[in-house]
């Protein structure tokens, strides 16, 4: 049997393993449109950190203050933007939202945590809801969420959002990458207590729980303050949950090829970390499944073979795996092709982070710059001024 038939092989049992694998998760994760509108007297404090979001923080603000079901309470915490953030925010004052200034960050602090700490300081909800202001939700998204925590009896309830994909680059990208937390965040994992993993587009947790685990003080320098206090609260105790919105609830993973490089760069430079072979490994799966379909496709397109016919089933596979997830979000029928331009894109990402994390860990995010080193729990970042 020649090499590029037993390679194709390999590729097209993998594939089935990892869409069966991915379907398996998937229906191991709790549905938020299967819990019943209900009225609520719990009050839940939601917390917005915004920085430079003039083009995004009126939509979020106009699908939290349509919710039904639960009251609420709405902080919005300016996290030093340098646009019309603030302004706009402050527009909302007469409808009850709270407007907040970070300008100063304490040192040890990333801004991000500062402000969702300052956002607690000033709540008075028995749930508090920290949100991202790309997050939109359907109006009873939040009572259903806090239902939910409170049948199950949680501590912490984060939700997989549904996440846009705006431009070409992002359907060529995110499906990848929505595919790649099914084998590395395991949501599975999360909801049997064995792994911590949270979405910072909604991270709902207790107050007391909050104040138990510390807060966003006790991640104060983590760059990816979502994962890390995830992590924090399964160490604590937390009873935790991921559970799949079903739509109700929209976000965004960056906007354009400059934000989404940053954002994983941020992410892959992070998780990389103190670790030797894990990125080898990591790089090694990844070009596995990417590439190897498309490139036995060519090496067999001379002549009609049986490497030629395993090939296209081997792209068909991969294929409709990233295509079905980018319709999951939207993305459109483009994801069932764009995945081919988005493949070096990532592993390019993946070698940058892998070379970044040994040598020279410093990252830019949000107009601002971190060393990274590896914590006794999570990443702890530095900025650098």
């Amino acid at each position: 049997m020649e090499l590029v038939t037993i390679v194709v092989i390999l590729h097209i049992l993998t594939a089935v393993f990892l869409t069966m694998f991915k379907i398996r998760v998937e229906r191991t994760l709790p549905r938020l449109d299967r819990v019943g509108e209900v009225r609520l007297a719990d009050t839940v404090s939601v917390i917005v950190p915004a920085r430079n979001e003039e083009n995004d923080i009126r939509g979020c603000l106009e699908s939290y203050l349509a919710q039904n079901g639960v009251p609420l309470e709405v902080i919005v915490v300016d996290d030093g933007s340098t646009d019309r953030t603030a302004i706009i925010a402050g527009e909302y004052s007469s409808r009850g939202v709270r407007v907040l200034k970070a300008d100063r960050i304490p040192k040890g602090w990333v801004g991000k945590n500062w402000a969702c700490h300052l956002g607690y300081g000033v709540s008075s909800g028995e749930w508090l809801l920290f949100t991202d202001s790309d997050t939109r939700v359907e109006s009873t998204l939040v009572a259903r969420a806090v239902a939910l925590a409170t049948e199950k009896r949680l501590d912490m309830l984060t939700l997989y959002p549904r996440f846009g994909m705006r431009s070409p680059v992002l359907k060529a990208v995110l499906p990848i990458l929505l595919i790649g937390l099914y084998l590395i965040g395991r949501p599975d994992k999360v909801n049997r207590g064995t792994s911590a993993f949270a979405f910072g587009s909604f991270i709902l947790i207790r107050r007391d729980a909050y104040q138990r685990i510390g807060g966003h003080q006790r991640v104060r320098n983590s760059i990816v303050e979502d994962r890390a206090l995830a992590i924090v609260g399964r160490k604590q105790g937390l009873r935790m949950l991921l559970a799949d919105s079903c739509g109700l609830m929209t976000a965004a993973w960056n906007r354009d090829l400059r934000s989404l490089w940053m954002g994983m760069i941020r992410l892959f430079t992070s998780i990389f970390l103190g670790h030797k072979i894990k990125p080898i490994l990591f790089f090694a799966a990844i070009a596995f499944v990417l590439l190897t379909p498309v490139i036995t496709f060519l090496v067999s397109a001379y002549s009609l073979s049986i490497n030629l016919i395993l090939s296209a089933v081997s792209v068909a596979l991969i294929s409709t795996s990233l295509g079905l997830e980018s319709m999951r979000h939207g993305g459109g029928p483009l994801g069932f092709i764009l995945w081919i331009a988005g493949s070096p894109l990532v592993l390019a990402a993946i070698l940058v982070s892998w070379r970044r994390a040994r040598v020279n860990p410093v990252i830019t995010w949000r107009g601002r710059r971190y060393k990274l080193a590896m914590g006794a729990v999570h990443e702890v970042a530095e900025p650098i001024s």
